[in-house]
C-alpha cells in the first residue's frame, strides 16, 4: 500500500521500530481518504482516534461565537492530525479538521495506541517525542502572537510551514497569524517591494 511508503519513512525508519511491531501496526491501522474540503472532524464530535497524514494537506479550526473559523495548524505529510484534548479529557473537541487538498489519513484508535505504548518502547519514544513537539509549537505560536508584528509573524510562519505556504490561501495564512487578510496582502506587498539591503565592505 503506498499510503504507508511515506508512513515508513516518516516514523518507522527515525524510531527503530521492529519488523513485528511494524506488522502489528499495520494490521491495526485505517486508511481514510478525504476529498477537498471535506471533513475529518467537527466541533462537538466524540473524537477518539490519530490521524497520520501520508498524502495531502489539512487544517485544524476551531467556531468564534459568530461560527466563523479560526484557524490552529495545518497537518500534512508526516505530521498528525487529531484534538489530544478531547481524546486526553473524553470529552467532545472544540475543534475541526478539513482537507485542504485530496488526502489519505492512516488513522488509529487511542485505545489501540494505548495497547502499542505498552507493546514496546519504541512506540512509547515516539509518542514522547510528538508530545514534545506539540509542547514547543504550541509555545512558538504563543510567543508570535503575543511578541510579534504582522511582518515578524509571516516571516517566521514562512520558516515553519516552508514546505506547504505556496499549498495554503492566503486567507488561511491571515486567520492562523491573527490578522485580516487585507492586512497580511499589505504587509506581504510591502515586503515583496522593499529593496534588498546589500552588505558593505571598506574599499
Amino acid at each position: 500500500m503506498d499510503a504507508f511508503k511515506g508512513f515508513e519513512v516518516h516514523f518507522r525508519t527515525p524510531f527503530q521500530i521492529p519488523d513485528e511491531e511494524w506488522a502489528y501496526f499495520t494490521s491495526c491501522i485505517k486508511l481514510k481518504n478525504l476529498e477537498k474540503n471535506q471533513t475529518y472532524f467537527e466541533p462537538g464530535d466524540n473524537f477518539q482516534e490519530i490521524g497520520f497524514v501520508a498524502q495531502g494537506l489539512l487544517y485544524t479550526y476551531f467556531l468564534n461565537e459568530a461560527g466563523e473559523e479560526t484557524v490552529k495548524n495545518f497537518s500534512w505529510e508526516g505530521r498528525l492530525a487529531s484534538s489530544y484534548g478531547s481524546i486526553l479529557e473524553k470529552k467532545p473537541t472544540h475543534l475541526g479538521a478539513r482537507a485542504l487538498e485530496p488526502s489519505i489519513l492512516l488513522t488509529l484508535s487511542y485505545e489501540q495506541l494505548l495497547k502499542l505504548y505498552e507493546r514496546h518502547r519504541c512506540w512509547e519514544r515516539l509518542g514522547r517525542k510528538h508530545a514534545e513537539q506539540l509542547y514547543v509549537d504550541r509555545e512558538r505560536r504563543e510567543v508570535e502572537l503575543l511578541l510579534l508584528d504582522t511582518h515578524s509573524r509571516y516571516e517566521e510562519f514562512c520558516k515553519h510551514y516552508s514546505p506547504i505556504v505556496e499549498r495554503i490561501p492566503q486567507y488561511m495564512i491571515a486567520s492562523y497569524l491573527g490578522v485580516t487578510p487585507v492586512a497580511l496582502s499589505r504587509n506581504i506587498s510591502k515586503t515583496r517591494s522593499s529593496p534588498v539591503q546589500k552588505d558593505t565592505f571598506p574599499a
